[in-house]
Parts: structure tokens; sequence; C-alpha cells
């Protein structure tokens, strides 16, 4: 089954394009055009991204959208729990590609916090997204080149 040939869920758009480049900018229109439209009727809006390197021109793109970016809540659907200064960090990604230009003044609410383990910084996680407005607007979902999405990864006993 080719992509084209699937049957998407109402609401649900496919954007194609002839490279990653078109294919991000697209999404990013896409994207900033539901976030206005959001806070037209909400005090906030959410973004929930995906790390790695597939969805840097993404960010890039939507850094520069002419949004009230002071009312849009930025988050992951997934962290490395590492420090934001590691190479392997997706937070610094984020500060250094999306968290620019007019989107300089999102709120960046982060997954990673303090403690040596993910269970040791758990109750600081709660406390960060505590005041997070549900449901989420936006989620952004990549695929690694293995098939693997937010960290599950195909086949894995776990």
């Amino acid at each position: 089954m080719k992509t084209p040939d699937l049957t998407l869920p109402q609401g649900v758009r496919a954007r194609f394009g002839e490279g990653s480049d078109e294919v991000a900018v697209k999404l990013a229109d896409a994207v900033a055009e539901f976030l206005a439209a959001r806070l037209k009727d909400a005090p906030r809006a959410s973004l929930v991204v995906s790390g790695g390197s597939t969805p840097l021109p993404f960010f890039r793109a939507l850094s520069g959208r002419d949004l009230d970016w002071s009312r849009v809540d930025v988050l992951f659907a997934d962290e490395r729990w590492v420090n934001a200064d590691d190479p392997a960090s997706n937070t610094r990604l984020v500060r250094e590609n999306l968290l620019q230009n007019r989107a300089a003044s999102a709120r960046f609410l982060s997954l990673k916090q303090p403690g040596a383990t993910p269970s040791e910084g758990l109750e600081a996680v709660k406390a960060e997204l505590a005041d997070l407005a549900l449901p989420l607007d936006v989620l952004i979902l990549g695929m690694g080149n293995d098939g693997h999405t937010a960290s599950l990864f195909p086949d894995a006993p776990e």
C-alpha cells in the first residue's frame, strides 16, 4: 500500500512535496495555521514535538511563523535523559532550531529535570507539566529510519 492510497481519518490531510524541505515548510504552515486558530479561542496552545534530526527543517521553518508565541507551550513527546548540553539532547536541538526567531518567546516545558534517572526526576517532571492545558493541540510524531516513533521500537520486547 502506498501512502496516497491510505484512507485517513476525518480531518486528517496528507501533504506531499518534492523533498523534505518542501514538506517541512508545508507542515510549518499547517501547524502555524492550526495554532493561530486555537489561540483565537483559548488562552494558550500546545505544540508537542519529537526530537532527532529529522524535524530540524520543520523547526526552522516554524520558528519564523507569525504567531503569539508567548501563548504557546512547547514540549516533547519523548526525551532522552541526558543534560541539555549533551550532543544527544533533544532539548538542545529544540532550543537551537525551534525556539529561535519569532518562536523564542514560546514557553518550553522540559521533560528532562534534575535527577540521575527518570524515576528520580519524575516528581519534577509532573510539577513542570502541572499547568499544561489538556487536551494537547498539536502533536508531531516523527519516524526513525528503523521504523521507531516516539521511542517505540518495532518488535522490541519491552
